[in-house]
């Protein structure tokens, strides 16, 4: 009975989004959605697509370069094909079970353990936390003085160069009971996951290289923005989309959509945007950046996957 319950309250509370969503239609001309989708030709949806192949490989990259660090020994394709079918189940699923893709894959394949799989799959979601963190405080300079963001931004990059002096075994305890909480309810042993990893300086560059991929994200918003003819400055709608992603990670909808909506019209409303236009702006965004991603995804799960033990032995 109580996992029934903790199962109808988590799906229960992934409405909200949804019901925010519903709202935020009825409030706007929805046909003046389908109005601008007319103003996409052919060409410029193929090139957006291109771009969200182009997200995948690089984060594939990144992910081959991590793994590397940690003695996975996994090539460019394989690294692909298990990536692009880990966004495509992330994508299609309200518990973002994608990254348990990853996990199973790379168990699988390379013989990798649980507790090394997550730690990889969790320090990945971590680079685009932080990247998609970096690039949101353009969107807060809309309806925050640069001045506190600034003094934010230094107070907490001094925090963190004090958390990683004197407070890193503290963190590191902290977080490896977190694990071992959540492995207990995947019925997962994660006991005495060595995040003290977190720290080491082989993540630099796989951190530094989660500028690319987050970059064609951010390019392919602007192309969006230009063809629908939205009137706002290239770094404030990256700033826009960068928080609108933040604020969708909430575990409150599926795929962002409602919240993220909910963001594009507060904000592009202090820049003068009218909610109908900036509701069409996000949906954009919404359809052309998934359909890419599911279409590519679905694609390398289906027809590309590598085979695992299990299957060879069939």
């Amino acid at each position: 009975m109580k996992k029934t319950k903790r199962f109808l309250l988590n799906w229960g509370i992934k409405f909200i989004g949804i019901i925010l969503l519903a709202a935020l239609l009825h409030r706007i001309d929805v046909s003046g959605f389908f109005d601008v989708l007319r103003q996409f030709r052919w060409p410029e949806i193929l090139l957006l697509e291109i771009i969200s192949a182009l997200v995948i490989l690089t984060k594939a990259w990144r992910f081959k370069i991590l793994a590397g660090r940690y003695s996975v020994p996994i090539d460019l394709q394989k690294s692909t094909v298990i990536y692009g079918s880990s966004m495509f189940f992330s994508t299609i699923t309200p518990g973002r079970v994608g990254d348990f893709i990853k996990v199973f894959y790379l168990k699988n394949l390379y013989g990798s353990s649980l507790r090394k799989g997550i730690y990889l799959s969790l320090v990945d979601r971590l680079f685009d936390l932080l990247t998609i963190a970096l690039f949101a405080m353009f969107g807060l300079a809309l309806i925050i003085p640069v001045r506190i963001i600034v003094t934010a931004c230094l107070v907490g990059l001094g925090l963190i160069l004090l958390l990683y002096i004197f407070g890193k075994k503290y963190f590191t305890k902290l977080m490896t009971g977190f694990i071992a909480g959540l492995g207990r309810r995947l019925k997962i042993n994660l006991d005495n996951v060595d995040l003290s990893l977190l720290f080491s300086r082989r993540l630099i560059l796989p951190a530094i290289f989660s500028l690319i991929p987050n970059g064609l994200i951010f390019c392919q918003m602007i192309f969006i923005s230009h063809i629908s003819q939205t009137a706002i400055a290239p770094l404030s709608i990256i700033g826009i989309l960068a928080l609108g992603n933040l604020i969708s990670m909430l575990p409150v909808t599926i795929s962002g959509l409602g919240t993220r909506d909910a963001a594009f019209v507060y904000l592009l409303a202090k820049q003068g945007i009218p909610a109908t236009q900036a509701m069409t702006l996000s949906l954009s965004f919404f359809l052309f950046n998934n359909l890419g991603i599911l279409f590519f995804g679905l694609l390398l799960f289906l027809i590309f996957k590598p085979k695992t033990q299990a299957d060879q032995a069939v």
